[in-house]
């Protein structure tokens, strides 16, 4: 049994992706998502200007958490008391980062809240 194809009639040749019309482009700001230079808080996930946030990264190379420099997967929380304890609570910094988070991390947070 032969089976005959006929290139041309198929919906994916190259000859009907040509004539086909190009798609217009569409931002990402158009559809919805975050603006460059915007980042959400993992723990109320309110969404500011990254300089707003602490940033909290496991650096790639070494693997270590350490606060605001670095290379690496990053996460950022606001810099109020609720965020901080719910961060902590629910181990949200662990699990965005995928590692343990010290202790002294968290001191270092606390110690940088705003006096009320």
């Amino acid at each position: 049994m032969v089976v005959k194809f006929e290139l041309d009639s198929h919906p994916n040749t190259q000859a009907n992706r040509l004539r086909s019309p190009q798609r217009s482009r569409v931002s990402p700001t158009e559809i919805g998502q975050m603006q460059p230079n915007y980042r959400r808080c993992i723990a109320c996930r309110q969404v500011a200007r990254k300089e707003t946030f602490w940033r909290v990264v496991r650096v790639y190379s070494s693997h270590q958490v350490q606060l605001d420099r670095g290379m690496g997967r990053s996460a950022y929380l606001c810099r109020n008391a609720e965020c901080l304890k719910i961060a902590q609570k629910k181990n949200r910094l662990g699990r965005s980062l995928k590692a343990a988070i010290p202790e002294e991390i968290y001191q270092i947070l606390k110690q940088r809240l705003p006096s009320e």
